[in-house]
């Protein structure tokens, strides 16, 4: 079998599981409704609204000659009313967001609130999102249930999972929601130019850097909430992922690092910048093609792991590579032990790697979804009884770690929270939540 082959295995797995691009979404904004006429010689890209005439501007500001509607002023959410939660974005011990909607009408929810609570769930503030920040969702075929102990995915169901777009939390104050941002836990709510801002050479310090989702990275202002394309990007093609990451993973010593594979061919490939994005290094792992994607982990910046994992229903070997002179120079690839299809990769202060270990059957259906760790730098894995089983891991915007989780069978899924990966904590849920 030659590496296109993999490479058709691989796509149809992602298809199983992709979540719309943000540039669909975009597109399909464009054709609802008329587009605005920006001034300035060089035309800017149209980021989507959540639904709903746009808002005269009366307050604006100006930045990178675009111009954003005033404040919005939210309408309280009263927490006695049930309601289903459609994501959480744990920050910190005791301090959390959640996206609601009204129960029952979380695959196409009417109304959507944002909950804040900076006490551990003690207390909680929520607020209506007004209908033209309102988050998109995306629903995937299945849900997930248990049978015989295990979790199973019963394809027929009038109750997929929900995955939500559109919510960025930009730091512990500021969350963006289409193109509304708030700055007070959702009371009020100002409108985001609808374009991006001016390319810009490098991020500047407390920006957030993500992978917009075509391949693409862009810089978000967590003072404005608007997009600046990065001038140099990465020479890779950018993996996409539902449910993980948006892939770019800062270091302590300030680097940036992606994963993908090398434009042309199918060999995976790291990019690392040392300047917020100004310039990058781009390693190509040769002979690395065809089945899994490729994961990269590290704390420092100079001890750095990759892990290439497999495909469902495949007996490609899971292989690892590790650097410790900051991506300069690499170790060969050796087998790993105890993990097929990772979702999400981490390693912690005291070395150990974390995992959440997506196993599908052939139907392309979970069976098995354990937490899973290393303390050999990810030669093996074992599972991680601390957490149970996963769904993914991920990083939050202040650094920490955040498992999807549920410890027992039966039991409804959580989000899992550690500063650093040592201790996980229980994300709280806001009253009369599911």
């Amino acid at each position: 079998m030659n590496s296109s082959d993999f490479e058709r295995g691989r796509t149809a797995v992602r298809e199983r599981i992709k979540t719309p691009e943000f540039s669909s979404i975009v597109g399909e904004s464009r054709r609802r409704r008329q587009r605005h006429q920006l001034g300035g010689a060089a035309a800017v890209a149209a980021i989507a609204l959540a639904g709903g005439a746009v808002v005269a501007t009366t307050h604006a500001f100006d930045h990178g000659g675009l111009a954003a509607a005033g404040p919005i002023a939210a309408q309280p959410w009263s927490l006695t009313t049930p309601s289903s939660i459609l994501d959480e974005f744990p920050l910190g011990v005791g301090q959390a967001y959640a996206v609601l909607a009204v129960s029952g009408g979380a695959s196409d929810p009417q109304r959507a609130a944002l909950a804040h609570t900076t006490d551990g769930g003690q207390s909680w503030k929520a607020w209506e999102i007004p209908a033209k920040f309102r988050p998109r969702t995306y629903v995937q075929g299945g849900t997930m249930s248990f049978k015989n102990g295990k979790p199973y995915v019963y394809p027929d169901t009038s109750q997929p999972p929900v995955h939500l777009i559109g919510v960025t939390v930009l730091d512990e104050n500021t969350v963006l929601s289409m193109t509304g941002l708030t700055r007070d836990g959702g009371r009020t709510w100002q409108e985001v130019p609808d374009a991006f801002g001016d390319p810009i050479d490098s991020a500047e310090n407390g920006w957030v850097v993500v992978n917009r989702g075509d391949g693409r990275l862009v810089a978000i202002d967590p003072a404005t909430g608007v997009q600046h394309l990065l001038r140099h990007q990465p020479d890779l093609e950018l993996y996409t992922r539902p449910n993980g990451d948006k892939l770019v993973v800062p270091a302590k010593d300030g680097s940036l690092w992606v994963v993908g594979s090398a434009r042309g061919r199918n060999d995976k490939a790291v990019a690392v910048s040392r300047d917020r994005g100004r310039t990058w290094s781009t390693h190509v792992f040769a002979g690395t093609g065809g089945a899994g994607d490729l994961w990269v982990a590290t704390v420092d910046g100079e001890k750095v792991y990759v892990i290439r994992g497999t495909l469902v229903g495949r007996s490609d070997p899971v292989i690892r590579a590790e650097s410790r002179d900051g991506g300069q120079t690499w170790s060969t690839f050796t087998p790993v032990a105890g993990l097929r299809i990772p979702m999400g990769l981490a390693v912690t202060p005291d070395g150990a790697l974390l995992s959440a270990d997506t196993r599908l059957a052939k139907d392309g259906n979970p069976v098995e979804c354990p937490a899973v760790i290393s303390r050999d730098g990810g030669r093996t894995f074992v599972a991680n009884d601390k957490i149970g089983l996963a769904r993914a891991l991920v990083r939050t915007v202040t650094g920490g770690l955040a498992y999807t989780s549920s410890s027992q069978p039966h039991v409804p899924l959580s989000r899992l929270f550690s500063s650093d990966g040592s201790t996980f904590i229980t994300v709280p849920k806001p009253p009369n939540s599911k």
